[in-house]
């Protein structure tokens, strides 16, 4: 006797249905951490960069003011 789709959908959702919240707050918490380190990344990356601009103005200031 074949299954009606209506049995098939009951027997999936309530398989489905105690891990659907938990799943669904993991895929959250996955994308919120993946952005936070991708944007802590590009924070820290930046830092790098202005301390290296930073550090070649200090430098050639250094220079012409050794020059006179």
């Amino acid at each position: 006797m074949p299954v009606s789709p209506n049995k098939a959908l009951i027997v999936a959702t309530t398989l489905i249905a105690p891990w659907g919240p938990k799943l669904l707050t993991g895929l959250i918490l996955f994308i919120a951490f993946w952005l936070a380190s991708r944007w802590a990344r590009r924070i820290i990356d930046g830092w790098g960069k202005n301390a290296e601009l930073e550090q070649r103005a200090v430098f050639e200031l250094a220079s012409e003011t050794a020059s006179y």
